[in-house]
């Protein structure tokens, strides 16, 4: 009985940037995870953050995806180049989590986090 693997929008996103042998190397890759998701270069990522997430090395490529052995489905939620941010899937973390106050008051603000010229003396709306 074959799983059925199923693509997020990232990871469709992820795939379509690719050239097209590296798409077509991934989609092998793909389609070999419908008989067995855990063949070849599997391994879970580590993190209670991550549980039940795996990622399976494609090349110098990451499939990030879960399993859920009950519906025999896989689904692949990023396909990520590896570098040294994706070695521990880093990239997928949540930011973290800004301070509400901060003694240095001249510190820029992250752009594109609603702040205007306006309201940047303004020490409660940073």
């Amino acid at each position: 009985m074959n799983w059925t693997v199923e693509l997020s929008a990232i990871a469709e996103k992820d795939l379509k940037r690719l050239p097209r042998d590296r798409q077509a190397r991934l989609e092998r890759a793909i389609d070999d995870m419908e008989v067995n998701p855990f063949s070849g270069d599997v391994k879970p990522l580590k993190g209670p953050q991550w549980k039940g997430r795996y990622r399976k090395r494609v090349g110098p490529y990451r499939v990030i995806f879960t399993v859920d052995h009950g519906a025999r489905r896989v689904a692949i939620s990023a396909i990520l180049i590896r570098s040294e941010k994706t070695d521990n899937a880093t990239n997928l973390r949540p930011p973290p989590a800004r301070r509400a106050h901060s003694e240095d008051h001249s510190a820029t603000p992250s752009p594109g986090l609603g702040h205007t010229s306006a309201n940047l003396t303004d020490p409660f709306c940073r």
